[in-house]
């Protein structure tokens, strides 16, 4: 479910981006239409052409750092509204900012297919069929870069609204524990079957609480369950027959996740050896893109709304994936790189054939089995995305969890594998 502010934003990026080929961009379409060709660069200089074929020097001008300061400037200037605008309203950031950086990088593409078009049709001289179309992937995927770079600096910096009350929250370790169960054992109940817990107080027993999202009852002191209702984090009750019953309140899903929050990774349900690597700085640097889409899949999961979340968490895992994939081309170099970019299983491949010669036959094995388990994740991934509609069934909680615990352990599993193969050399 996109944020609130998502919309502001589209409509304020979509438009500084049609101002950007409005008066940028087209008018290189009427520079050899006979009047004299001025425009200016971002620092205020101008370029100007008259009498003058496209080919030669205003082709190199056009394509060597003419349109690339235009993009930092708007690119910077949103995702700064941004941060802003999410403090200012009360809006996750770490919610927004992923949102910004999609509507910002297909802005971007955008721009670059435009010139690539406005450059086959000025050098074709009416007849564009009959010359190549100019590159542009490298273009784009560097001011990916450059957005993904700033993203992740305001993602790091970022200090939710409402920190310093729950700083305030004075519980037990154990006690937060407890939360953090409660919290999974909701998430996992579709929304519309969700209920009340209910605490057993046998006589001679342990209390318990029980509910749909629980496997086994869960053995809690009541005194813990009357210091969470203390704190505002769960709404106590009794029921007709005196048992005590109790929600959590949208301040105890909020802290839930704020406690999650304070490892420093939106890792905590991942075993600490994966939540260590993936939240290290060469995983990070290595994958900027894929990482801040798992991040935000993460978050999603623990979100207060996440049943509504189901399928975004299956997109976005899926563009990690993909993501995933593009880094290590770009970093492995294989032959033929140029696959689709959903053919995330033939561009596994393609990485892992580059270093079979040096291989011996354990390790190779090692690398088809991750392959496999990479199908069977991208499966299960659009399962997800798609709302199990071709299966029939329902998505649950726990389907998410899935995807986004085994996304993280595949992840973890093939960049070790790379970086001990290469590690000998």
């Amino acid at each position: 479910m996109p944020t609130p502010l998502y919309p502001t934003f589209r409509k304020l990026i979509t438009d500084a981006f049609e101002q950007l080929d409005k008066q940028q961009v087209t008018p290189w379409a009427f520079m050899t239409a006979g009047p004299p060709f001025r425009v200016n660069r971002f620092d205020g200089t101008e370029i100007a052409y008259q009498h003058i074929g496209f080919e030669g020097s205003p082709r190199e001008v056009f394509w060597s750092g003419y349109i690339e300061p235009f993009l930092e400037h708007i690119c910077s200037s949103e995702i700064e509204a941004a941060v802003s605008m999410a403090k200012e309203r009360d809006v996750d950031a770490r919610l927004l900012l992923p949102e910004i950086r999609e509507l910002l990088t297909t802005e971007i593409e955008k721009v670059y297919e435009r010139m690539a078009d406005l450059d086959q049709r000025l050098r074709g001289k009416g007849y564009p069929e009959k010359v190549g179309r100019q590159a542009v992937t490298h273009k784009v995927q560097r001011m990916e870069t450059f957005v993904a770079e700033r993203i992740q600096a305001e993602l790091e910096m970022w200090k939710p609204k409402g920190n310093a009350e729950f700083e305030t929250v004075d519980l037990l370790d154990h006690q937060k524990t407890i939360l953090l169960e409660l919290v999974k054992a909701d998430h996992t109940v579709p929304l519309e079957h969700r209920g009340r817990f209910i605490v057993s107080e046998a006589m001679g027993q342990p209390a318990s609480v029980a509910h749909r999202g629980l496997p086994e009852n869960l053995d809690v002191g009541v005194g813990d369950i009357e210091s969470l209702g203390d704190a505002n984090l769960l709404r106590l009750g009794r029921g007709s027959g005196g048992s005590l019953k109790f929600q959590i309140t949208p301040a105890g899903f909020r802290y839930a996740q704020w406690l999650r929050g304070q490892t420093g990774e939106p890792l905590l349900r991942v075993s600490d050896t994966v939540r260590s690597y993936l939240g290290s700085a060469h995983f990070k640097n290595q994958y900027k893109v894929a990482y801040q889409k798992w991040a935000q899949a993460e978050t999603a999961l623990w979100g207060e709304d996440s049943a509504s979340s189901l399928t975004t968490i299956g997109h976005l895992c899926r563009e990690v994936l993909q993501d995933f994939c593009t880094a290590l081309i770009e970093e492995n170099q294989p032959p033929q790189p140029n696959m689709g970019k959903a053919k995330t299983v033939d561009r596994l491949k393609s990485v892992f054939k580059l270093h079979q010669p040096t291989l011996g036959q354990g390790v190779t094995e090692f690398l088809d089995a991750l392959v496999a388990y990479w199908g069977t994740l991208s499966d299960l991934v659009q399962r997800q995305e798609h709302g199990a509609a071709k299966e029939g069934e329902q998505l649950t909680w726990e389907d998410a969890q899935r995807v986004v615990f085994h996304t993280a352990v595949v992840m973890w599993e093939i960049d070790r594998s790379l970086v001990r193969i290469r590690s000998p050399r």
